[in-house]
């Protein structure tokens, strides 16, 4: 019976700590009632109020993301980081990044995709790399396998949650952030990476658009005519490109913060389907000055969609993916620590071998 009564003791606790919300949140249904303008307002403030950046992890960061769950980072709805019993979760990884402000401009096409890309005023993007660089190794030859850049995206909607995206280049033989294109479709590392991925989904190489689709900027819902493609690119214009150089000169944070207001940083192409051909579907412009920012470093948060949820609604695209290894079951959606250290140790070996 004390047992018991401890149990509920604890889980009082722990609801009511998840549920109070602190000043840095950006969560629950007051919240999500604004307006798009609003909330993008009250986030870019919060970016802007401290242009600093929170120092890089190291060893400590690796343990970390070895034993948090991944289920949070496709599950959790909120514009700030997830909240548990523990605390706040922490980013390990893309642990230092840049902030801006960004509008979604479509151009005239026939894919009559719905929802956020018909067009958006109110949008962050932060850029960030998966780990701290080796910029000791200044060559472009280097940069594979060292510098890996990647952006989170969030289109912010009425009355409703953000529509929320992450992507990554697809190759890295340079320290130019912006020479290689950008895609939803992701190349996860192996080992570790992919070991946890795979706790969540088995489509680990493929974020989510399906809910950017369904509803507009207005929040108005679209479902009846949802339409969204397989694939998305991200290609930054030849302007943006040649601003910066192939080898090392400056950390990629001094770089991204000269890009000027109103630059267009994107152009956005899409594939409806894995056979089709890329079409320009509209461009990614910012409306702001980039910033670091320690809001955008440690609260700010961007929901990886679960691939599963595009496949769901379009079956016919799974024999598109490479599905190696099916999803590594764990109780109650958490995996235990020790076998991600014990993975991780034999991971980390077995990479080590391939250099020696």
């Amino acid at each position: 019976m004390r047992q018991t009564a401890l149990k509920l003791v604890i889980c009082a606790f722990a609801v009511s700590a998840i549920a109070a919300n602190e000043s840095w949140e950006l969560r629950g249904d007051a919240y999500q009632a604004k307006s798009a303008e609003e909330k993008h307002d009250i986030i870019w403030n919060k970016v802007t109020a401290d242009e600093t950046s929170q120092a890089w992890k190291g060893a400590a960061g690796l343990a970390g993301f070895v034993a948090e769950s991944m289920a949070p980072t496709l599950d959790w709805v909120a514009d700030s980081m997830p909240t548990g019993f523990f605390g706040k979760r922490e980013k390990y990884i893309h642990t230092q990044g840049v902030v801006g402000s960004v509008k979604f401009v479509p151009v005239p096409n026939n894919e009559g995709y719905t929802g956020i890309f018909q067009g958006a005023e109110y949008g962050i993007i932060r850029f960030s790399t998966g780990g701290q660089a080796d910029e000791t190794k200044k060559d472009a030859s280097q940069a594979q396998g060292n510098f890996a850049p990647g952006f989170g995206l969030k289109f912010l909607r009425d009355g409703i949650v953000s529509a929320d995206m992450v992507a990554l280049s697809i190759t890295q033989e340079s320290w130019n952030f912006f020479k290689n294109d950008f895609s939803n479709h992701v190349g996860v590392a192996p080992g570790i990476v992919g070991t946890k991925f795979r706790t969540v989904t088995q489509y680990i190489n493929h974020i989510g658009i399906s809910d950017m689709a369904r509803y507009n900027e207005k929040g108005q819902d679209q479902s009846a005519q949802l339409k969204f493609p397989f694939q998305l690119l991200f290609s930054a214009p030849n302007e943006l490109k040649s601003r910066f150089p192939d080898n090392f000169e400056k950390d990629f944070t001094d770089q991204l913060i000269t890009i000027p207001q109103g630059s267009t940083l994107f152009n956005v192409y899409a594939l409806a389907d894995p056979k089709a051909e890329k079409v320009l579907i509209g461009h990614l412009e910012l409306n702001s000055e980039i910033t670091r920012s320690m809001f955008g470093d440690t609260m700010l948060f961007f929901e990886h969609q679960n691939g599963a949820q595009d496949i769901d609604i379009k079956p016919e695209w799974k024999s598109a993916f490479n599905l190696t290894s099916q999803k590594i079951s764990v109780k109650n959606g958490i995996a235990c620590p020790l076998n991600y250290l014990k993975q991780y140790v034999k991971d980390s070996i077995q990479q080590i071998q391939q250099f020696i």
